[in-house]
């Protein structure tokens, strides 16, 4: 697996997908790895500087970007569901 390109199956970018999350200082509330392979994940509460900034660095580090998102604002924080998919070798 290189950094730019995370081919290593749902566990790597699982990993990838939380260290970044960490490194943004959010907290994931879940992670899910699909059967089909890919990753979706449920963040309840973080600023929108902190998830496009953390969006941002997943693309720019590893080319990773959600397949589906969904932002809610709630009570000033934002809401998030979002699936990554794997990407091909």
């Amino acid at each position: 697996m290189s950094p730019t390109s995370p081919h290593g199956g749902p566990a790597a970018l699982a990993e990838i997908i939380a260290s970044g999350a960490r490194d943004a200082g959010m907290s994931i509330t879940s992670r899910q790895r699909r059967a089909a392979g890919g990753v979706d994940v449920q963040i309840d509460a973080v600023s929108a500087a902190n998830l496009f900034g953390w969006l941002e660095r997943l693309r720019q580090a590893y080319g990773v970007v959600p397949t589906q998102l969904s932002v809610v604002r709630d009570q000033g924080q934002l809401r998030v569901r979002c699936s990554f998919a794997e990407s091909a070798p």
